[in-house]
């Protein structure tokens, strides 16, 4: 994770430019699978104890909805603007450790970057698929924007401590998550919720929705409002449970500052309704980082001031909390970072489970938890490239990571008192591979009597190959940020009272614009196909053709069969699925009860500005794209000019899901453009974005 001037950047490095490309979708079948491997997640002695009881509030907007000037004594206006341009930039983005603190020598930030990239894969030629237009009756509206996030948590004076015009804080990339039931959909994307009706998407929760804090009753994220604190929070997700007519939601904690506080150094929340609406009452609960608490690999809830000191405080954090649901449990898997030294965990697969019946009561919940990315064994030996100096602990360093819950609609399996699947990648190194990993945990309902562990299992199966990446393209339009991004950080620093500041990447004027991220070869997606009962599964990959490169998708299809070390995965699928002259990463993919399925991901290209498609899946995988919702401008946020950032961002999930009939799916998405002129009057373009970011979604409903 990185904080940039009030910014949080999260998540995975992408590697490679992507151009053209025509790849479609292919399928093999009868792939063996390897010997099951088995664990268990036990009892960790602590409890998910209620955190606040917190009610659904529509969240007035603290910036004016369609004009922004900056206050303090060096307003920015669109004179002053153009004037700036020909002076040397006096204040650029700050880093972290001028923002939080300066760290002792020798303390890696690899584990707080996330970052993890090998060497890439055998690249697959393939021929592609063309563009269709939507099918008919679907609906298609505008989401949670970069406006609404700006204008929900807006900057504090630090003597009144009251809220600054816009801009906000902005946060990249938007995470998106997305549930349905009860007649609602419910959007949550970085520190957002929104609420639209099933029937038409017409917005019930308020004009701008919720500040997500107020759902989980904590302070604002980077230390706003009065409570002064540093904390990071983000990766939301949420989840309708027919069966309990029920919604529960989840998202990260981090706090950069000190874990001396009630919550420590990290976490993360859960909530549950107390009703069948999103738009009532929530029990929140906490779940303390596991890792911190019992000091494994190296990980403590040291205080800040031995860490200054190069003491012995390690903190570390589970990145990108996943939420899955089924009959008696809710699962939470991580990624566990250290935060500050390189000696602690690398992105190691962690897994939370939570009692559903005492979550639905109220009730002290015990914590299951265990730590299989780097305990159970690996079918590699090879020479981790993440390695600190002086380390050889590969297992904590190149683990299992993002082990990703399969959702359903309700279908749950009661086999063995329960049992839920999920999916990951094998390549340990982001370097492209051509095997999946089917993870398998029975026992489910001893949670709720938090005395006998849950057993869990996991065997590997053989795929057709993927491999890391490369960016994608987007069509060339206005970016009024490259053009302004200097002076608009001058303003800002200036009326912050910094009188002096250098630039850390010196860069061009305007600023070159940039392509879009597709992050790492992980899987993305997982779902359960109750009429076929196969584990469906998504990953962003890299096509050739004769002289080019683009990003695509690679799924995956199995069926789970046995448990424990009999577990066994037969009838494998796999192959690909790419827009004809243009790149779709970050699947989503659902299934109705009946089997009908879709896939959804973001697409763009050289004549597609981002937008929503989707594609429909049938026995032989996804064929066919369609275009759900056009984009209609460029990528033009803060992270999208490396020269600032380090690296631009894009959405680290896409979301579909099926209720009923319905399919209901959102993918980040660009819902506008302006002039640099028309920027500069009020730096939001008529409250269409925020003044450092632009970002949006689109969400979707098509009838299956």
């Amino acid at each position: 994770m990185r904080l940039t001037f009030g910014r949080l950047v999260v998540g995975m490095s992408a590697v490679a430019v992507g151009l053209l490309g025509f790849p479609m979708a292919v399928a093999t079948a009868g792939a063996t699978a390897s010997t099951a491997q088995t664990f268990t997640l036990t009892p960790s002695g602590a409890k998910a104890s209620p955190f606040a009881t917190t009610h659904w509030t529509n969240t007035a907007p603290a910036g004016p909805l369609a004009t922004f000037t900056t206050s303090g004594p060096h307003t920015l206006t669109a004179a002053g603007a153009i004037a700036d341009r020909s002076h040397k930039p006096d204040a650029g983005t700050y880093s972290r450790a001028t923002t939080t603190l300066a760290l002792p020598p020798g303390h890696d930030p690899r584990g707080m970057f996330g970052e993890r990239h090998g060497p890439t894969g055998r690249l697959v030629t393939v021929a592609g698929t063309a563009m269709s237009e939507p099918a008919a009756g679907l609906v298609s509206v505008g989401g949670i924007n970069a406006y609404d996030q700006g204008a929900l948590h807006p900057t504090y004076t630090a003597t009144t401590r009251r809220p600054k015009p816009l801009p906000g804080v902005d946060v990249e990339p938007p995470d998106q998550g997305l549930c349905a039931g009860n007649g609602m959909v419910m959007e949550v994307n970085n520190e957002v919720a929104q609420v639209f009706t099933a029937s038409n998407l017409t917005p019930l929760g308020g004009t701008k929705g919720m500040a997500l804090e107020k759902l989980f009753g904590t302070p604002e994220i980077f230390g706003g409002t009065k409570g002064r604190t540093l904390s990071v929070q983000g990766d939301p997700r949420c989840y309708y449970t027919p069966t309990s007519s029920r919604w529960f939601a989840s998202q990260l904690w981090l706090t950069e500052i000190d874990g001396s506080s009630r919550l420590g150094w990290a976490g993360t929340f859960v909530a549950v309704s107390a009703s069948t609406t999103p738009l009532g009452k929530w029990k929140v609960y906490f779940i303390p980082d596991q890792f911190n608490a019992k000091t494994v690999d190296h990980c403590n809830n040291g205080t800040l001031k031995t860490l200054l000191k190069g003491g012995p405080a390690d903190p570390c954090f589970g990145d990108q909390p996943l939420l899955g649901v089924d009959g008696n449990a809710v699962f939470i898997s991580v990624n566990e970072y250290s935060l500050y030294k390189a000696t602690g965990p690398g992105g190691v697969a962690t897994e939370y489970v939570l009692s559903k019946a005492d979550l639905l009561k109220g009730k002290l919940s015990p914590i299951y938890w265990g730590h299989p990315g780097d305990t159970v064994p690996r079918p590699t030996t090879a020479t981790c490239p993440f390695n600190p100096k002086g380390t050889t602990d590969s297992a904590l360093h190149c683990p299992y990571y993002s082990i990703v819950p399969a959702s359903s609609d309700g279908a749950y399996l009661t086999a063995t008192t329960g049992t839920f699947y999920s999916l990951s990648n094998v390549t340990f190194t982001t370097s492209g591979g051509h095997q999946i990993a089917v993870w398998q945990f029975t026992h489910t309902g001893a949670v709720t009597g938090g005395s006998t562990p849950i057993t869990g299992s996991m065997t590997i199966v053989t795929t057709k190959p993927y491999t890391e990446p490369p960016f994608a393209s987007q069509m060339a339009g206005p970016t009024p940020l490259g053009t302004y991004y200097e002076q608009i950080q001058n303003a800002r620093a200036r009326n912050a009272g910094v009188t002096t500041a250098t630039v850390p990447f010196p860069h061009a004027r305007p600023l070159p614009e940039g392509p879009i991220a597709t992050n790492t070869d992980r899987v993305t997606t997982a779902a359960y196909d109750p009429a076929t009962r196969a584990l469906w599964g998504g990953i962003n990959t890299e096509f050739t053709t004769t002289n080019s490169t683009q990003a695509g998708v690679f799924w995956v299809a199995v069926t789970p069969s046995g448990s424990g070390t009999s577990l066994s995965a037969s009838t494998v699928q796999s192959g690909y699925l790419a827009a004809k002259q243009a790149d779709i990463q970050f699947p989503g993919i659902t299934f109705t009860n009946t089997g009908k399925g879709l896939m959804t991901f973001s697409l763009s290209g050289s004549t597609y500005y981002p937008s929503t498609a989707y594609s429909l899946i049938g026995t032989s995988g996804p064929s066919g794209i369609d275009m759900a919702s056009a984009g209609v401008g460029p990528q033009d946020g803060f992270t999208e000019y490396t020269a600032i950032s380090g690296r631009p961002r894009w959405g680290d999930y896409s979301t579909a899901l099926a209720t009923g009939t319905t399919f209901f799916f959102a993918t980040e998405k660009i819902n506008q453009t302006c002039s640099a002129r028309q920027f500069a009057a009020t730096f939001t373009c008529g409250g269409t974005r925020d003044s450092t970011a632009n970002w949006g979604t689109s969400v979707n409903m098509l009838s299956a």
